[in-house]
């Protein structure tokens, strides 16, 4: 086994968006994204690793919310669980900016609406410290996060402000998106 205790230490958060920020100075085409994350990851130590893991895990957690639920839902013409997941980490992929607005007003999505995106989702972003952490030590990184830690947002129990069977209650949440995005 690797030489790392059990983790519980997120990564500084402003590293952590400044990592963010590297992947995307190329642009934000997502495979050259995921490829500058892993080779970047790749240069951290392994508790490095485990706490950019733990950093993307609070950020989606605190995600988690019935408003921004409600922006998937609209710019992906509907949302499940793990489909919320994937748009989490695809906000999050955006950077700090992106992340902290659509936290405060997820409308705010309307600006990144890009006609040529079917899906707004990176389901592989969240996928990426695990693998990097398998190929450089060999070993599984839940292993290595204290149990309080290991955090599961579909268990959280959220209050939803809006109801898919009437669209009007998303269009209240998101009206500039709704109005761009909505089949009418």
């Amino acid at each position: 086994m690797t030489n790392i205790g059990n983790s519980n230490h997120l990564m500084d958060e402003e590293r952590y968006w400044l990592i963010i920020a590297e992947s995307l100075a190329d642009g934000e085409h997502q495979p050259w994204q995921e490829h500058f994350l892993i080779h970047r990851l790749k240069n951290l130590t392994p508790d490095d690793i485990i706490g950019f893991h733990l950093r993307t895990e609070a950020l989606l957690l605190e995600a988690y919310t019935s408003d921004l639920w409600c922006a998937a839902f609209i710019m992906n013409r509907g949302c499940s669980d793990d489909g919320f997941e994937y748009f989490r980490c695809w906000l999050i992929s955006r950077g700090k900016k992106a992340y902290y607005v659509a936290l405060n007003n997820p409308d705010s999505l309307v600006s990144y609406i890009d006609p040529t995106k079917r899906f707004y989702d990176f389901e592989r972003f969240g996928y990426i410290p695990s693998y990097v952490f398998e190929q450089k030590t060999g070993e599984n990184l839940y292993d290595y996060i204290k149990e309080d830690l290991k955090q599961d947002g579909i268990n959280r129990v959220i209050q939803f402000t809006w109801n898919s069977s009437h669209p009007e209650t998303l269009q209240v949440i998101c009206p500039y998106l709704f109005n761009r995005m909505w089949d009418k």
